[in-house]
């Protein structure tokens, strides 16, 4: 794409839903009982950690059937007592209606999308004294998993089953290594990002500060950090 040009959000939109996909399915497979697969269009991720927001059903781009898929539902989720939910556009959200009430999914919360264009040459100055690095080894990747649940709120042990996969040759969760992100203020991590390619596309996730250290640019700095990596 030319320097300056200004993509069409419509023609560009399959790409960022399918970053988010891809996204899910890596978790999954990258977690020691997880799997992923398609049905119909829908991809099912589970990790069978116990938060809905690691096990899902998802739905960006309208699905060519949705024959079979309560079933599979069933089965990956609702038998062992995984929670889940649904992941869905305002185009598709209409089509599983059925599958919500069936399964008595009925809390609705709305995650805008944002896509950064065009990107700034050159990142501005961190604040002084935080130091954004590139997860490398095991006890760095704690550290991201355990500063990034805090941040969300969610207990902090929900990243440790990821760590033994996390830097193993030929692991499904080897592709998300030297794309986690963890800012420090002196030795202590407090904020974190992440990137995941695709394609052209560098999804920014996990975004996540210490609430006792927000409001200081820790975050946007990390997210500049993850977003100009990703263009290179």
């Amino acid at each position: 794409m030319p320097p300056g040009a200004v993509p069409d959000i419509r023609s560009r939109r399959a790409a960022w839903h399918r970053n988010l996909v891809e996204l899910f399915a890596a978790l999954a497979r990258a977690y020691p009982s997880g799997s992923a697969e398609n049905v119909g269009g829908v991809t099912l991720a589970r990790t069978g950690a116990p938060s809905s927001s690691f096990n899902c059903a998802v739905a960006l781009d309208l699905p060519v059937s949705l024959e079979g898929l309560e079933d599979r539902i069933e089965a990956m989720f609702v038998r062992s007592g995984t929670p889940w939910h649904i992941v869905a556009t305002p185009e598709t959200a209409p089509l599983f209606e059925g599958v919500a009430q069936r399964f008595h999914l009925t809390e609705r919360i709305i995650h805008p999308g944002l896509a950064w264009r065009p990107l700034p040459d050159t990142m501005p100055p961190a604040p002084e004294g935080f130091d954004i690095r590139v997860v490398q080894d095991t006890r760095e990747a704690r550290e991201f998993g355990r500063t990034s649940l805090m941040g969300f709120g969610l207990p902090t042990n929900l990243f440790d089953p990821w760590l033994g996969g996390m830097f193993a040759r030929g692991s499904a969760a080897r592709r998300l290594h030297g794309v986690l992100y963890v800012g420090y203020v002196g030795d202590r991590p407090v904020a974190t990002s992440m990137r995941f390619t695709s394609g052209d596309i560098a999804g920014i996730y996990v975004v996540a500060t210490l609430p006792e250290f927000r409001r200081r640019g820790y975050a946007s700095a990390l997210t500049y950090r993850a977003a100009l990596d990703g263009r290179e």
